[in-house]
């Protein structure tokens, strides 16, 4: 019976899926535990087979054992068939996927260190494959993306005042928390991918933000960190509105 419940990591890509699965629902790579398992079953099914024809009298013995074991034969040929056919069909996809897999890695990897984020991310959506090694893309990608609405607000508040500027401080605040809540989990989660500097440099960036230019307090620091982006744990049209006040704005200015 196979392990129901029970985890397995690929030898190939590291990822853990359940053990009776028969191959990496990730990478496609053959699960030779589960593999051999069934092979085991196979044996002893035949075992029990052989026992029953031994049981069996000797008159009929002759003809039960022919029959058997011509569709014993049978079964085997076709399993063996089947699995060499299954076998190369994985082989050449497992390979396709591996190459298509390397090729967008490498690309990423080029956006990465020319710092060229936005690219990083535009590429990052369009990729048709996955692989876990694209973490460590995925995490500056999106938390580099919401900052976007960061960097609107302090060009508009680097301007002039004018009663048509657009602040966009509540978009700035809910984008903050989602990014912040991407980083934190990338630098916490205990794996090493390479990314922790360029991620500490946006939480960096995204703080001086709060106390800089939004003059936000440390409660309510914590208050858009602990939110994690979600639209109902903070009121921020009414934290936009408490800012505004603070830096001198008014209302007018966010029409």
């Amino acid at each position: 019976m196979p392990e129901v419940g029970k985890w397995i990591q690929c030898k190939n890509c590291g990822a853990e899926y359940e053990i009776q699965e028969a191959a990496c629902p990730y990478c496609g790579a053959e699960n030779e535990r589960e593999k051999e398992r069934i092979r085991k079953e196979d044996l002893r099914e035949f075992a029990r087979e052989r026992e029953e024809i031994t049981a069996l009298p000797k008159r009929h013995l002759k003809k039960r054992t022919k029959i058997a074991l011509i569709a014993l034969a049978a079964l085997l040929l076709l399993t063996l068939v089947l699995s060499v056919a299954g076998g190369i069909s994985r082989s050449l996809s497992e390979k396709k996927e591996r190459n298509q897999a390397e090729q967008e890695k490498e690309t990423m990897e080029e956006y990465y260190q020319a710092k060229d984020y936005e690219s990083l991310y535009e590429y990052y959506v369009e990729c048709e494959s996955y692989s876990p090694s694209y973490r460590k893309y995925w995490e500056v990608a999106s938390a580099w993306n919401w900052m976007e609405f960061i960097r609107e607000t302090k060009e508009a508040l680097s301007g002039p005042q004018d009663e048509y500027v657009y602040y966009g401080i509540s978009y700035a605040l809910s984008g903050a928390s989602s990014a912040l809540s991407v980083i934190d989990e990338g630098l916490d989660d205990g794996v090493e991918r390479g990314n922790e500097e360029v991620l500490e440099g946006f939480r960096e960036e995204i703080l001086q933000f709060f106390r800089e230019d939004l003059k936000l307090t440390e409660e309510e620091i914590e208050q858009v960190i602990r939110a994690g982006g979600r639209n109902d744990a903070v009121d921020w049209d009414a934290l936009d509105r408490s800012v505004m006040n603070r830096l001198g704005l008014t209302e007018g200015d966010e029409s």
